[in-house]
C-alpha cells in the first residue's frame, strides 16, 4: 500500500521511467518462464523417447529369450 502511494506522487517522468522499467522486468520475467516451460517440455519428449526404446529393447530381449527357450 506504501509503494502504491509512493508511485502515486511520480512526476510525469519518474512515472515514464517507471512504467519503463517495470515494462522491461515483465518481458524478462516472461522470457525466462517460456524457456523454463519450453525446457521442461523438451525434457519430457526426451524422456518418453528414451522410455519407449527401453521398452522396444527389452521388448526385443524377451523375445529372444523365449525364441531361445522355445527352441
Amino acid at each position: 500500500m506504501f509503494e502504491q502511494a509512493e508511485i502515486a506522487q511520480f512526476n510525469p517522468l519518474e512515472s515514464q521511467q517507471y512504467e519503463e522499467s517495470l515494462k522491461h522486468y515483465r518481458d524478462s520475467k516472461n522470457v525466462i518462464d517460456t524457456a523454463y516451460d519450453d525446457g521442461k517440455e523438451e525434457g519430457r519428449e526426451e524422456g518418453r523417447e528414451e522410455g519407449r526404446e527401453e521398452g522396444r529393447e527389452e521388448g526385443r530381449e524377451e523375445g529372444r529369450e523365449e525364441g531361445i527357450a522355445l527352441g
